[in-house]
């Protein structure tokens, strides 16, 4: 979320001075790039959390009154939340790009919807998985509102380039497959966390070499998404 925000603010007076010079294809340029960036960022982290839901769940709460088993519901809220990463910081993206093309009705009319269509599967949800199912129920309900987001704004001028944002997304799907296999075996050689120290360890450790795993498999794959973000100017990417 706090990506989302600030990349948002950031490409937001791009968006709305492109809109107003009627520079539409320099908009659709920025907006599809600023969702390159959410998915080269947003996928990994959403599996990331996922994975990790346990051990963070307990090296961050599992203390005093709070038992392990405080500590597995809980997981499995991150988890729920965690997978909807991507499509919490798309949601930003897509909000402003109406905005810049000055349509403040679409945003809030497609949020409404999407919360009414969220009570299915919420109240479906919470009888299986009970809490979870809310967050999960939550995660639908932004992922919906990001496929809304896409279709109506491409309707209106082709304005997201999806060859390039299908080609990223593909890259970060195998480079998080590969971030995938290495948590999971970071993880296996580990075991089980005993103490402070081995929980800190359980989640430091498999948070460093996945990341350097997704990295490695992303330059590997030639996305240029990762350096762009340590870049001071996205305005001058291709």
């Amino acid at each position: 979320g706090v990506f989302g925000v600030a990349l948002g603010t950031v490409l937001f007076p791009l968006l709305a001075r492109h809109a107003a010079e009627k520079r539409f294809d320099l908009l659709r340029h920025d907006l599809t790039l600023g969702l390159r960036l959410v998915v080269a960022v947003g996928l990994p982290a959403s599996v990331g959390l996922m994975l990790l839901s346990g051990p963070l769940a307990s090296t961050l709460f599992e203390y005093g009154e709070f038992d392990a088993a405080d500590a597995e519901r809980t997981a499995g809220l991150i988890a729920a939340y965690g997978c909807g990463v991507w499509a919490f910081c798309g949601q930003l993206i897509l909000y402003r790009a109406f905005y810049a093309l000055d349509d403040r009705t679409k945003p809030p009319r497609v949020s409404i919807l999407s919360r009414v269509l969220n009570l299915v599967p919420s109240r479906t949800l919470i009888w299986p998985l009970g809490a979870a199912g809310l967050a999960y129920g939550t995660t639908i309900s932004a992922t919906l509102q990001v496929i809304i987001f896409c279709w109506l704004i491409h309707t209106r001028g082709g304005q997201i380039d999806t060859k390039p944002l299908l080609a990223t997304t593909a890259k970060s799907a195998i480079a998080t497959a590969v971030m995938t296999l290495v948590c999971l075996t970071t993880q296996h050689l580990l075991g089980t966390a005993d103490g402070i120290p081995s929980r800190i360890v359980g989640v430091g450790l498999p948070i460093t070499v996945s990341i350097a795993a997704y990295y490695a498999a992303a330059a590997v794959l030639k996305m240029p998404e990762l350096n762009m973000l340590l870049r001071r100017n996205l305005g001058d990417q291709d």
